[in-house]
């Protein structure tokens, strides 16, 4: 008896996503779990659906970009904003080997710390605008000025640092007068190490017979410790 082929059974996997879809699109969500997942309140999500019944597509967002009253900030914010960041004194980049056009600013500091000393130099400072009153600014304008005129970072120290360097830095004023002239040839001493080495590593680069090896005898251990 010979039997009859196999029929091959038709998918309905289409049809099945289709359904899914629809279900999902109308499944219900925890309002709570949802404002908290998006970090943004009910009011946003009241919003978008009032705009929804009108029009299935949102109009471009025109917060702050009319013209009638400009929300730029004033010039004399800015350079009062500007003049307090250039006051904070520079960290050596004394173990950053790469050429950087960044500065580091100390580990300890953060924006919302600066802007918060900015508000208690401005009171200090004579500094005022056209109307004669304080020039304050705002965490986001402060934010602003930094981010976007500044090429500035808070140092991070990923390298172990020096004995010299990390004994100057701690010193009172006295024992830095006297450790000076130490400090200063200990820079000397590393700019010419460096400046050295560079030149053998273009010499290698030229030379295939020349071969340059470096090690950082301070931090890698070629051998194993007892």
């Amino acid at each position: 008896m010979e039997k009859s082929p196999k029929r091959k059974r038709k998918s309905n996997r289409k049809e099945w996503n289709d359904l899914k879809s629809k279900q999902l699109l109308n499944a219900g969500v925890c309002q709570k779990m949802f404002l908290q997942t998006l970090a943004i309140s009910d009011k946003v999500v009241d919003n978008v659906c009032k705009r929804l019944i009108t029009s299935p597509v949102l109009n471009k967002d025109m917060r702050g970009k009319h013209s009638n009253r400009p929300l730029s900030m004033k010039e004399d914010v800015k350079n009062a904003i500007r003049k307090h960041i250039n006051s904070f004194p520079i960290v050596d980049s004394h173990y950053v080997r790469e050429n950087t056009a960044k500065k580091y600013l100390e580990s300890g500091l953060c924006i919302s710390k600066m802007h918060r000393l900015y508000l208690k130099w401005i009171l200090d400072e004579p500094l005022t605008n056209s109307n004669n009153s304080v020039i304050n600014a705002t965490l986001r304008q402060y934010t602003d000025i930094f981010n976007t005129e500044f090429n500035l970072s808070f140092f991070k120290p990923k390298k172990d640092q020096c004995d010299v360097y990390k004994v100057y830095k701690l010193a009172c004023p006295e024992e830095k007068l006297k450790q000076k002239d130490l400090y200063d040839e200990h820079l000397l001493n590393k700019s010419l190490a460096r400046e050295l080495k560079n030149e053998d590593k273009r010499r290698a680069l030229a030379d295939p017979t020349f071969c340059v090896a470096v090690f950082d005898l301070q931090k890698v251990l070629t051998a194993p410790q007892c």
